[in-house]
């Protein structure tokens, strides 16, 4: 008799804990929402801007791909923090928003694999593996179009994912980087980079 006053006892001890714990829990944040309904909801973006994120108040935070002063931007965060995944929506976001005429992206990664989904796009020139020798000429190539950039409506950008993957290059390409990260926006070539923290 003793052990069945103790087990309902105990039940009824964790029931009520149960209870406790339900009263105490935050509802679930609401689902995030999709880059398309954010891009539908902002008013009609300038021309010359493209979308890299939201802001805490709700606003886009935008690039103005015509104007040089605010020089090539750095994503810096710790690993597995979302850094790819905020290429990726810049990415689609220039996708959705700019004609391939006007804005193309290009990508350098060490994981190939993570952008698949975005061969098919016209306004993405290619996804570079950051080993291998055809990303030397990617950068190259890219330095020639920038400067043969007479200032027309076009823009190009450079997404580099994880900075630290290009620290072994040789000196032209380094020079050549180094180029695009202090003329390049002059000449709308844009270089996004991701570093760990």
């Amino acid at each position: 008799m003793e052990n069945n006053n103790y087990f309902s006892l105990m039940v009824d001890t964790l029931m009520d804990l149960a209870e406790e714990k339900r009263a105490h829990q935050t509802p679930p944040a609401p689902g995030l929402p999709t880059l398309r309904s954010v891009l539908a909801d902002t008013s009609s973006l300038p021309r010359e801007a493209t979308f890299l994120g939201l802001a805490e108040d709700g606003l886009p935070v935008l690039l103005n791909l015509y104007d040089p002063i605010s020089g090539p931007v750095l994503i810096s965060g710790d690993q597995a923090s979302g850094k790819t995944r905020l290429l990726q929506t810049i990415a689609r976001a220039v996708e959705l928003i700019h004609p391939s005429s006007n804005v193309q992206y290009c990508v350098i990664t060490q994981y190939p694999s993570e952008w698949d989904g975005f061969h098919g796009s016209q306004n993405n020139v290619g996804v570079y593996d950051a080993q291998n020798p055809t990303t030397l000429d990617l950068i190259h190539s890219l330095v020639s179009w920038a400067r043969n950039n007479k200032g027309e409506e076009e823009s190009v950008i450079l997404l580099i994912d994880d900075l630290e993957s290009l620290a072994r290059l040789d000196q032209q390409t380094e020079q050549n980087l180094r180029w695009l990260f202090l003329r390049g926006p002059r000449f709308r070539a844009w270089t996004v980079a991701t570093i760990n923290a």
